[in-house]
């Protein structure tokens, strides 16, 4: 199962050294890895699950990582539910009970 997205994964890290050696070549003092790093993750999954690379235009112009994000601090938010028990069946807006 690894070695089924190798050439695939060699194509991520390929690009994403490449913009990193033209982010530091571009004469910027401070070079963010972590927005690289990010972003390597998210496409190689993307690719992975979709099999295909999505660009910025088919989300309305606001990236991927934005959408991820948005859609991580959604799902990462407290449940009211889990500390107010009564508002519970009202606030489920998961789907989800804890144990």
């Amino acid at each position: 199962m690894v070695n089924t997205f190798k050439s695939m994964r060699r194509e991520e890290v390929a690009l994403c050294v490449e913009a990193i050696r033209a982010a530091a070549n571009s004469g910027s003092i401070v070079v963010d890895l972590s927005d690289n790093a990010s972003s390597l993750s998210v496409y190689m999954s993307c690719r992975m699950v979709f099999g295909k690379k999505y660009m910025d235009v088919e989300f309305d112009g606001r990236g991927l990582m934005s959408v991820v994000k948005e859609g991580t601090k959604l799902l990462s938010a407290p449940n009211l539910g889990d500390y107010i028990p009564f508002l519970l069946l009202p606030l489920t807006s998961k789907g989800l009970q804890s144990a």
